[in-house]
């Protein structure tokens, strides 16, 4: 078997075994709420959750009991490991900016609990990507929590709950839907499906016109995102020496013979004519092009590259931007540790990202918390913002982002560009963030009509 990393982060960690329980999540939050001692993880150990004994039990439901707890967030990550949960503890090292010249301090609490309003009111719709049993409970009981089951799901603001909540596509295709981006007009929505190999699709927001927009290639395609005017995309290519294979619940890799490349391309959706960003090459071993988003002028690709190694924990990360017509990439120097989750403001004056992704890093344990933080496109000005993850800009220059610790009951968060204002979408929504009702994450903004 063959380096079994850059791939399956590329492809957001597909599928793979986890526990036969969901973790204590709604306890762990609660707990650090509350200021109590965080549970320590070893780095190096892959993160799994024991169960809890009768007494401790009885011991979290009566600190639950007292506190509005929102979850935690999940999200599944290499092989042999499971969701991380919470965020780290306070205890963890902080993630600290390469350059403080410019630099605003960090925001070191979570979204704030005393906010005792939310945007429920507000005219749109989220479009969540999913994973595990369905929202509504319809696949319950069960002791699995089915890593394997990818899917979107539309929640209202007025509700955010899992019965209300309605699947994009259902079966279509009969793979797992991951990776989604939005049109600026709202009106269409690109995916990838968990396919070996991995292909690209575009519908209608209302589940019309799907089809299929890879053509067959020993290659996989994936992390689509819309150009401003909606008629391109640039996406992910990764060919060469890697298949995936399925072994009981995971999807891991095995190898193939011949060379291993990966590359930006960008798709004409009219003629289907595919450009390829020459500059972007790479092997597809380690270091892939990641999570394309474009400027809002269609001139510029932003995207990271995480390096692995050999070891368990990733050895740093870069964000880079592609200039579409001349293809020079230019590495953006005054960043953090881990970008990821990169995404373009709507207006072109800042690029927001989360410094360790939960999309490609949410399964190691002992990870540093996470934080959202955006930046000018020349890669000064760093803004931290409140802890969060999995954030995108709303069309009104607003953030809608998953809050990583428990609170208030919210599990999706909306908070200003200068990170004021910081509320949850529905104080009174579903966590989503169990064994039962599956696991949300990356959250996109629809605009109402």
């Amino acid at each position: 078997m063959t380096d079994d990393r850059s791939l399956e982060r590329a492809a957001r960690s597909f599928i793979e075994a986890g526990p036969t329980r969901a973790p204590e999540a709604a306890v762990e939050g609660a707990l650090l709420l509350i200021d109590t001692t965080p549970q320590e993880r070893d780095l190096r150990i892959p993160l799994r959750f024991s169960t809890m004994t009768t007494p401790a039990r009885v011991a979290a439901a009566a600190v639950i009991g007292v506190l509005a707890i929102g979850g935690a967030s999940f999200l599944i990550g290499r092989s042999g490991q499971a969701p991380n949960v919470g965020g780290p503890s306070p205890s963890a090292p902080q993630p600290s900016p390469s350059t403080t010249q410019s630099a605003t301090p960090l925001a070191s609490s979570s979204p704030s609990s005393a906010a005792q309003v939310d945007y429920s009111t507000i005219k749109g719709t989220v479009l969540m990507e999913h994973l595990g049993n369905a929202p509504d409970l319809s696949e319950m009981p069960t002791t699995d929590y089915h890593a394997e089951r990818r899917r979107l799901y539309f929640m209202d603001p007025a509700t955010m709950t899992g019965p209300t909540a309605r699947e994009f596509l259902p079966n279509q295709p009969p793979t797992g839907k991951l990776n989604a981006d939005i049109s600026s007009d709202g009106k269409k929505v690109v995916f990838m499906d968990t396919a070996d190999p991995a292909a690209i699709w575009l519908a209608n927001v209302d589940g019309t016109g799907l089809r299929k927009l890879s053509t067959a290639c020993s290659c996989s395609e994936l992390d689509p995102a819309f150009d401003p005017t909606g008629t391109k995309i640039a996406f992910v290519h990764l060919e060469g020496a890697w298949r995936w294979s399925r072994n009981g619940a995971q999807l891991r890799l095995e190898s193939r013979a011949g060379p291993s490349t990966s590359w930006l391309g960008v798709r004409d959706l009219t003629t289907g004519k595919v450009t390829k960003l020459d500059q972007t090459v790479g092997p597809s071993n380690d270091a892939v092009p990641e999570q394309p988003s474009w400027s809002p002028d269609g001139k510029k690709i932003v995207f990271n590259r995480t390096t692995w190694g050999s070891t368990d924990f990733p050895e740093h990360g870069v964000l880079q931007i592609v200039d579409v017509t001349s293809g020079k990439v230019t590495t953006l120097t005054a960043q953090m540790t881990l970008p990821g989750d990169a995404d373009w403001s709507p207006d072109g004056s800042r690029i927001l990202y989360t410094n360790y992704p939960w999309s490609s890093m949410g399964s190691i344990g002992g990870l540093p918390n996470s934080q959202l933080v955006s930046i000018l496109p020349d890669g000064t000005g760093l803004l931290g913002l409140p802890a969060g993850v999995g954030g995108s800009w709303m069309p009104d220059g607003r953030i809608l982002f998953q809050a990583q610790r428990a609170a208030g009951g919210g599990y999706f968060w909306i908070i200003n560009a200068d990170g004021s204002n910081s509320r949850p979408v529905n104080l009174s929504g579903d966590s989503l963030s169990d064994l039962p009702q599956g696991f949300s994450y990356i959250p996109h903004w629809i605009a109402a009509p």
